[in-house]
């Protein structure tokens, strides 16, 4: 009896463990549970943080280039660059305004202070630049601060609108910025300097030393220089026929100076006249005008200029055909770095078909080559300045533009094209290279 007793006993232990371990099992899944929530909701709560934090790092704005006709500091009147959306905030060189202003660029290296305001963006921002139409200058971000052709950019803390220009021609240190991306110095004489008058007939531009320009005109030939051709207008100035160191010479009311076609072996081999600007402010500019009266060869009844690397021509082309000193320095400049023709010849090609064909071009140009036993150029190598169809040089799938072409400059192992051959624009050495005319045979 006792024994079975204790048996009894043992047998409610037994079931009274098995149902605590019921109650045990809820227990613990309960906790498990609060457990998971607690987790889940801090891996959520981590989740939006850094969804929060990736948020912050990419925010994205605009920032917009705009132009504008406004009176510059000389009283004259000429279309400049203005920005807005720049980032409000005390830069060191003062604090900027997101409205839209003129923008600047200065002579020195940089500028600290509180009067020149950084165009700047927040470091946390993308930016987008949107350019109005017809601006035509590289523009970027390097770093956080706004650059226009490599140049840091500035507002003016006294130009209070969009209407001003106050801080143009400052200390002859500070300027406005072009539609593509020059500066509005007109006493600057350096090769980045904004060129605002120039010949045009025939289209070239001069070599300049301080305030005389030095242009080359063929004989018979009316030379014409026009004051203001670009960027400014002739009608905001006064100007002077001041002096002329031979006869001929006329000023007309449009700001083109011209001196009647010369005929080189009866006359003077160069002319000169001076000539004064005077701005609405009473600036006044001198200048002078040289035409050096170039000598043609007249038994023909056309006039070319070689297009060889290295050849007695040179100054001719650089001064006449000056999109020319640009295609073969372009070739010279890459076959120095990378001593490969062929390479060379590439970058020659992305040039003239690329970069200067994107210009608009008044006169269409003609290339012709000699042959091995005749020098007279009479093989017709295409033409330039009339886009890229046709007998264009950049036509590639055409005749004169490919580079598989029997007669085309681009054919690196052709009679045209190679860098061995005496006939090549592209042998330095070569005693007969193409010559480019601006009439057709």
């Amino acid at each position: 009896m006792k024994n079975k007793f204790s048996s009894f006993i043992v047998f409610i232990f037994i079931l009274y463990s098995c149902g605590g371990g019921g109650g045990g099992s809820s227990s613990s899944s309960a906790v498990s549970n609060s457990s998971y929530s607690s987790s889940s909701s801090s891996s959520s709560s981590s989740s939006s943080s850094s969804s929060a934090s990736s948020s912050s790092s990419t925010l994205t704005g605009t920032i917009y280039v705009t132009k504008a006709s406004l009176v510059l500091a000389d009283g004259t009147t000429r279309e400049v660059l203005q920005v807005s959306g720049a980032d409000a905030k005390s830069t060191d060189g003062g604090t900027a305004t997101s409205e839209k202003r003129t923008v600047y660029s200065y002579a020195s290296s940089s500028y600290l202070g509180s009067a020149w305001p950084y165009v700047t963006k927040d470091s946390n921002t993308t930016m987008t630049i949107d350019k109005e139409s017809g601006i035509t200058a590289n523009i970027e971000f390097i770093g956080d601060q706004l650059h226009i052709e490599k140049k840091p950019v500035y507002q003016f803390i006294n130009d209070i609108s969009d209407t001003d220009a106050t801080g143009d021609d400052y200390t002859d240190s500070w300027y406005a910025f072009y539609l593509d991306g020059k500066i509005t110095n007109m006493d600057a004489w350096n090769s980045d300097s904004a060129v605002h008058h120039r010949l045009t007939n025939p289209p070239q531009e001069c070599n300049r030393v301080d305030k005389t320009y030095f242009c080359e005109v063929p004989e018979n030939i009316e030379g014409q220089f026009t004051f203001c051709d670009q960027y400014c207008s002739y009608s905001d100035f006064t100007s002077e026929l001041t002096d002329t160191f031979n006869e001929g010479w006329i000023l007309n009311e449009n700001g083109v100076l011209s001196l009647p076609a010369q005929d080189y072996e009866a006359s003077f081999s160069f002319a000169q006249a001076e000539v004064s600007l005077t701005t609405p402010s009473d600036k006044k500019r001198d200048f002078s005008i040289r035409f050096t009266v170039i000598d043609v060869d007249e038994t023909s009844n056309y006039s070319g200029f070689s297009m060889g690397l290295f050849t007695i021509n040179a100054a001719k082309i650089r001064t006449t055909y000056t999109f020319l000193t640009d295609i073969l320095d372009a070739y010279k400049e890459n076959y120095d770095s990378s001593y490969s023709h062929t390479d060379a010849l590439v970058e020659a090609r992305k040039k003239a078909c690329e970069d200067i064909l994107s210009t608009t071009f008044e006169v269409k140009y003609y290339f012709y080559g000699a042959t091995s036993t005749d020098t007279t150029k009479d093989v017709y190598l295409g033409s330039y300045g009339n886009g890229d169809t046709g007998d264009s040089i950049c036509n590639s799938s055409g005749d004169y533009g490919s580079t598989v072409g029997l007669n085309s400059i681009w054919n690196s192992v052709g009679t045209y094209g190679s860098s061995v051959s005496s006939l090549s624009p592209w042998n330095n050495v070569a005693f007969d290279p193409p010559e480019v005319f601006s009439e057709k045979k």
